[in-house]
């Protein structure tokens, strides 16, 4: 029994990392990240030194982006060593904005293609171009990273990038679209869009409760718009403290299109 005991400790031991292995873990995952911009591959040797699994998955996620610049399939072979494969090949197809690498992210390949697809939209959309012209150029681009141009999100997010940061938002400017499926997105993108800009100016501490709204929260003669702006004010516009805005309605602040 003690014979016993005694192994079922040592197991214990040999198999939970001690305070100075896990010190010298963090060590090598912070030299790693500091490291991995200028010198990716010497990084990722770094990680794959550490010990603790989680320690390690993480710090290879931080630096396979920066190898996959020099060796992509370096970096694909660090992230199949991990258990979230998933999400450190999301990381390298956003990163080197190679939408092939989405098929391999599980549950992420929907996501993976729209950020490729958004953070792509400043290289080909231009500014203040009239919406009806922006069908022909957008289709192939939307094909490109391996979403359907007959699915409504791809056309959300390039809608509410071409609507940019101009004020007073105007989602008249979604009338000269074909009626249905690309007129309904443009109309979506521009309430999803408002709602983020009222977010943002709340965060950043303007006075939207009553009075004069402040440029960026101003529109053009919209029902829908009036709708909203009546609803937030019930909800958190008049009391900073809360924030209770269904986060639903508001992509991601790091994509194109967003307030900043």
């Amino acid at each position: 029994m003690l014979a016993a005991c005694a192994k079922s400790s040592d197991s214990t031991t040999t198999e939970t990392p001690n305070t100075a292995t896990i010190q010298q873990d963090l060590a090598r995952f912070n030299s790693a990240k500091k490291r991995s911009k200028k010198e990716a591959l010497p990084a990722l040797r770094l990680c794959r030194e550490i010990q603790e699994s989680t320690v390690r998955s993480d710090c290879i996620i931080e630096v396979a982006p920066q190898v996959a610049k020099l060796k992509p399939n370096s970096a694909r072979l660090a992230c199949e060593e991990i258990d979230l494969t998933s999400e450190c090949l999301f990381r390298v197809a956003e990163k080197t904005k190679n939408a092939d690498l989405c098929s391999s992210t599980g549950e992420l390949e929907h996501n993976c293609r729209m950020h490729i697809l958004s953070f792509g939209l400043k290289k080909w959309l231009l500014p203040l171009k009239p919406f009806v012209e922006i069908i022909e150029s957008a289709t192939p681009e939307i094909k490109k990273v391996g979403l359907s141009d007959q699915s409504p999100d791809p056309w959300i997010a390039i809608w509410r990038f071409a609507y940019g940061s101009t004020s007073p938002l105007d989602r008249t400017r979604c009338a000269t679209l074909p009626t249905g499926m690309l007129q309904n997105t443009c109309y979506q993108a521009g309430l999803e869009l408002y709602q983020a800009r009222l977010n943002n100016l709340r965060d950043r501490g303007f006075a939207l409760c009553q009075g004069p709204l402040p440029q960026e929260a101003q529109y053009t003669k919209d029902k829908e718009l009036d709708q909203i702006l009546a609803s937030r004010r019930t909800q958190d516009l008049c009391n900073p403290n809360s924030s209770s805005v269904d986060p639903s309605v508001e992509p991601s602040a790091q994509l194109p299109g967003s307030p900043k």
